[in-house]
Formats: structure tokens, C-alpha cells, sequence
């Protein structure tokens, strides 16, 4: 895998404060994150490469996309809390493009 490609990213707006969520994977994975924020843009996000070695707790309110595990198979570990507000962004229809995380060699 080259690169990674997202097309709909979400914000979960934490209405209370145990709405959080947090995952964790068998290998390695990557997941596109923002600071909080109304007007989002593809150029606001940071793709996280993540050895799968801990979790990735993502506070309320912080735009994410998907968790992609690099491996074929992998174990995801989910959890979030009783409240979810989501609000959506796509990419392809609102801004014509895909996030693209250029990724290096794995060993």
C-alpha cells in the first residue's frame, strides 16, 4: 500500500463528557486527524501512522477518518461513548478531492 485515500471524515461533538473514542489494532494503522473547528479543509488534516503497539484516544469534537489497518487482517478494538453526534464532511463532493497520505516502505 502506497498511499491511503479518504473521502468522509466525521467530527463527534462530545455532548457529554464520556463520549470518546478510542481504538487499537493487531499491526500497524493509519487514521487522518484535525483540530476542532466549523469550516474544516482537506489541507487542515495530518495523517497518523500508528504501530499498533497502543491506542489512539481521539478527544470530542476532533474531525477523524476511518481506522485503516495497513495489514490484510487486522483486530480493531472500539470504543466510544453512549452519546453520538456526528457531523460529516465529503470531501469528494464538498471540496472535489480525496485526503491521500503518502506513506513509507513498511518493514
Amino acid at each position: 500500500m502506497d498511499d491511503f485515500d479518504a473521502t468522509e471524515i466525521a467530527r463527534d461533538d462530545g455532548l457529554r463528557a464520556d463520549n470518546r473514542g478510542a481504538a487499537a489494532a493487531s499491526g500497524c494503522f493509519v487514521v487522518p486527524l484535525a483540530l476542532p473547528g466549523d469550516d474544516v479543509t482537506p489541507d487542515q488534516f495530518i495523517g497518523f501512522l500508528c504501530d499498533g503497539g497502543c491506542g489512539l484516544y481521539i478527544h470530542p469534537n476532533i474531525w477523524h477518518g476511518a481506522i485503516v489497518p495497513l495489514a490484510d487482517n487486522a483486530e480493531l478494538l472500539d470504543r466510544q461513548g453512549r452519546v453520538h453526534a456526528r457531523v460529516s464532511v465529503d470531501f469528494a463532493k464538498e471540496f472535489g478531492c480525496y485526503l491521500a497520505v503518502p506513506l513509507p516502505p513498511l518493514a
